[in-house]
């Protein structure tokens, strides 16, 4: 579950996160990071950096899910093909991305999950996880090739509609309230008071 911060937090992508054990399952925690006029925890160039307004949290529940496993499969491809919509709009229509973000955290959650299997003692759950996220790479990167085909694509109408439809998830819904208000405290953080009176005269 989302954890919103009283400050903002930035993470190095290129870093490699904390390995945490919960229960019988070990998960990466990302390391939050300094910067000041440069990162003060490492030398990794300064756009591998991103600010975020709030960290995930995990933890282990002894009550079942609410879903059964078709269920949740449905919904894993739902959000998969919402994800798709979503990049292919900001990259390809809004062009106000310069890179597929999506793509970008599933190659790195792909390769933090090797890094345990590889590094570390884990049961077959990690190695599960790293074989059914490189199937959802294949199925993403399917999905994307269809939006081109999309004409609805180019209406933010349907965009907005997409949204709300995805956001009735409990999942979804709770990380996108925390995501606004992560995004209103790093806001407020940048705000500056501007003098309510300036001299008269000025020097030149």
């Amino acid at each position: 579950h989302p954890r919103v911060l009283d400050h903002s937090i930035t993470i190095c992508l290129s870093c490699k996160g904390e390995i945490i054990e919960i229960g019988n399952f070990l998960v990466t925690y990302d390391v939050s990071h300094k910067i000041e006029k440069k990162c003060c925890s490492c030398q990794c160039p300064y756009n591998q950096h991103r600010s975020i307004g709030y960290l995930l949290e995990y933890k282990l529940l002894n009550k079942p899910s609410i879903y059964d496993r078709n269920q949740m499969n449905d919904m894993l491809y739902e959000l998969c093909h919402a994800s798709a919509e979503f990049s292919y709009f900001l990259y390809h229509v809004a062009h106000s991305s310069n890179e597929d973000q999506f793509m970008s955290s599933l190659l790195r959650m792909i390769q933090q999950e090797v890094d345990i299997c590889e590094n570390q003692k884990t049961n077959h759950k990690n190695s599960e996880l790293v074989k059914a996220l490189n199937e959802l790479k294949c199925i993403y990167e399917e999905q994307i090739n269809e939006m081109k085909s999309m004409k609805e694509l180019n209406k933010l109408s349907y965009i907005y509609q997409r949204i709300k439809h995805i956001s009735e998830y409990p999942m979804v819904r709770e990380q996108m309230v925390a995501s606004k208000q992560g995004q209103k405290m790093m806001m407020k953080e940048s705000e500056f008071e501007v003098p309510k009176s300036l001299p008269n005269t000025f020097v030149h």
